[in-house]
């Protein structure tokens, strides 16, 4: 996943002095990121101990994948990780956070290239 931006002059020229700036992230550092957010809501009570735990369980799994050269059941891992979402979805999980996280693991399979 990257986002590029470019910067214009102040006239708003880009023919001059142009700069390109690219973020990337891995997915490793997607999965971090995600795995963060889901212990920060379970720190503030938000979702429930347990649901976070099975939850982190699954990205910590594609991150052992991700470090075995195991892009495939890293995929397996994340698609897991959005299916136990998806069945807790109105559960022990509201809505918003779940859209959340299915959205956040849906660009670490696309950064995976899952099929």
């Amino acid at each position: 996943m990257a986002i590029d931006a470019i910067f214009n002059d102040d006239n708003g020229d880009s023919s001059g002095h142009v700069r390109v700036f690219s973020l990337t992230s891995t997915p490793e550092e997607l999965i971090v990121d995600l795995t963060e957010a889901i212990l920060i809501l379970a720190e503030l009570d938000d979702i429930n101990n347990g649901v976070a735990k099975s939850r982190v369980k699954k990205l910590e799994n594609a991150l052992k994948d991700i470090a075995a050269g195991d892009i495939r059941n890293a995929c397996k891992s994340m698609l897991a990780f959005i299916n136990s979402v998806d069945a807790k979805t109105g559960k022990k999980l509201t809505e918003e956070d779940a859209n959340f996280f299915i959205s956040k693991a849906e660009a670490i399979r696309e950064a995976l290239e899952c099929i």
